[in-house]
């Protein structure tokens, strides 16, 4: 009798399971199940578009990512022509409060052996932030990541840009410090 209910609850649960595959997801779908095979992010956000304009399955939100290495190569232009490329772990464009991208956020592997000073060097060239304050915080923050304690990461606004405002936020390990540049779209 459990063997018989075994393989009916099994003979139902495989098309249902294949069925459910099949559907495309949707918003609010969980973005961990988007689309990550792709080893670039070639995005043209210089004017509005929508994650599925990118080729994106879902409509909320569009990632770029390679697991445990910079291998997303990255080439993304924002409003006002400003470009951002290279290599990258994870990219990702999300929607806010319309179907267009809203927010892009380019992040780093955990960079170990102050490996991350040239990149923030670069990225306060580039955007402003307050490198005496960044500096601050990682005074603190990375012997308290070395000893074992959690901490929330912190975020550096830059100067606002037509069409964007970039953040810089920096998220220390027991490794090292992750980079995530945070931009901002600002609709016209």
């Amino acid at each position: 009798m459990h063997a018989r209910l075994a393989a009916l609850v099994l003979a139902l649960a495989v098309p249902l399971g294949a069925a459910c595959a099949a559907d495309p997801p949707s918003k609010g779908a969980d973005p961990v199940t988007t689309q990550t095979d792709s080893a670039q992010a070639h995005w043209d956000l210089s004017s509005p578009t929508t994650p599925t304009a990118l080729g994106s399955r879902h409509d909320d939100v569009i990632i770029a990512e390679t697991l445990g290495e910079e291998g997303v190569d990255t080439r993304i232009t924002l409003p006002g022509g400003d470009v951002i490329d290279g290599r990258y772990r994870t990219v990702t464009a999300k929607t806010g409060r319309s179907d267009d991208i809203s927010t892009v956020d380019v992040t780093s592997v955990s960079l170990t052996d102050g490996a991350w000073e040239p990149r923030i060097d670069a990225l306060v060239e580039r955007f402003g932030f307050d490198r005496a304050a960044i500096d601050a915080y990682l005074a603190t923050a990375l012997p308290a990541a070395a000893a074992g304690d959690i901490d929330p990461q912190e975020n550096f606004p830059g100067d606002p840009r037509p069409g964007y405002e970039p953040s810089l936020q920096l998220r220390p390990d027991r490794e090292g410090v992750v980079l995530n540049l945070k931009l901002s779209l600002t609709p016209a």
